[in-house]
């Protein structure tokens, strides 16, 4: 923890300094919580902060009377190798996964979607075979699990049914998911969310909003949300965060479904988990990045590589695609804790603390617990 000393300082952006609108300033006294440091080439240090932005380090000073920043929560990077479900999807593209609440959730190339709690595992499929492209698990408003899953009809030629809710029906060994498809999309469903009683989904000509209590209803759709594909959708409180081709992130107001805000220059986003208020961990074809909407972008990853998937958990980041492993990002630390080898390239990522999973594209998954 460190304190504001001299004359007021000046935030600036990752790279630029902040435009007329953007300008904040800090108040000479104010306690700041430091996350990463960097070199300038006239010697100085730029330091971003917690709170979003970045400010000289000449300006800080040791506060030795502050309170301590909160411990990071227990637990951390789930130990071991991990388990290899080889064929889970045959030998078809795991697109998608998710870890909820001791369930492992995913979706492929071969149309199904396997939900794995424990030892136990079950594959849903409909009666049309449809890729699946999207996967989330949440709780609806009664409380109750479900599962929400995007499609498209790929070389199938199948155009039908492209967003499905998967719910438990039944007890004991009658106990059975059952699929509702839900209509509006024309074209695949390459983006699905699900919390707070609600789910989200997107093609590339609509996006809608359901609500998802004893039954499913659509409350608000916008027509060509975008330039191109969504590709990753997020429910965050009173907000939505999507990614796409261009603008890459846009965040969307769910009473009105209107964009209030968008950023673009990290090529197509391919996945987007929440480490806070506002601020996002987000995969792109440019490497992952710590996005804090109010402010500034930080990468996360060393290297400029495709990443297809990240998720947060446990003060962590974790993600993969075309680099080196698995990696599990300490953002508190600025630098990796630690990189697992999955043995192959990664093409999506779940992580919620207790499990961690990861797909490729032959149809392996790889599974932690802690």
């Amino acid at each position: 923890m460190l304190r504001v000393k001299g004359s007021k300082g000046l935030l600036v952006r990752e790279g630029r300094a902040l435009t007329s609108p953007e300008r904040a300033t800090l108040a000479c006294g104010e306690l700041v919580h430091v996350v990463e440091t960097r070199a300038t080439v006239l010697g100085d240090a730029r330091c971003r902060l917690a709170s979003g932005g970045w400010c000289s380090r000449k300006l800080l000073e040791p506060a030795e009377d502050a309170e301590a920043p909160p411990a990071p929560p227990p637990g951390g990077v789930p130990a071991g190798a991990g388990a290899a479900v080889d064929g889970a999807h045959g030998d078809a593209q795991v697109d998608d996964c998710a870890c909820f609440e001791g369930l492992v959730v995913s979706g492929g190339w071969d149309g199904a979607v396997r939900v794995a709690d424990g030892d136990a595992v079950e594959t849903l499929r409909h009666e049309t075979r449809a890729w699946v492209y999207s996967v989330d698990a949440f709780r609806d408003a009664r409380g109750a699990l479900a599962i929400i899953s995007g499609h498209t009809g790929g070389m199938t030629g199948d155009s039908e049914s492209n967003l499905r809710l998967w719910r438990v029906a039944g007890r004991g060994a009658k106990r059975r998911w059952e699929a509702t498809c839900l209509g509006g999309h024309t074209r695949g469903c390459h983006a699905v969310c699900g919390g707070g009683g609600r789910a989200c989904s997107a093609s590339s000509d609509l996006l809608q909003l359901w609500a998802v209590g004893d039954d499913v209803t659509s409350t608000a759709s916008v027509a060509k949300p975008s330039g191109g594909d969504v590709n990753a959708l997020l429910l965050d409180g009173d907000a939505l965060v999507s990614g796409s081709t261009h603008p890459s992130l846009k965040i969307w107001d769910l009473a009105t479904l209107a964009c209030a805000r968008a950023e673009d220059g990290m090529g197509p986003v391919e996945a987007i988990s929440r480490w806070d208020r506002d601020v996002y961990a987000v995969a792109s074809h440019t490497g992952c990045f710590l996005w804090d909407a109010r402010a500034s972008m930080a990468r996360v990853s060393e290297k400029a590589h495709v990443c297809w998937g990240a998720a947060v958990a446990r003060g962590l980041v974790c993600y993969g695609g075309a680099g080196d492993g698995l990696v599990f990002h300490d953002v508190a630390a600025g630098k990796p804790r630690e990189t697992k080898d999955a043995g192959f390239l990664v093409k999506c990522v779940g992580f919620d603390g207790s499990s961690c999973v990861c797909g490729s594209g032959a149809g392996t998954l790889r599974v932690w617990a802690s």
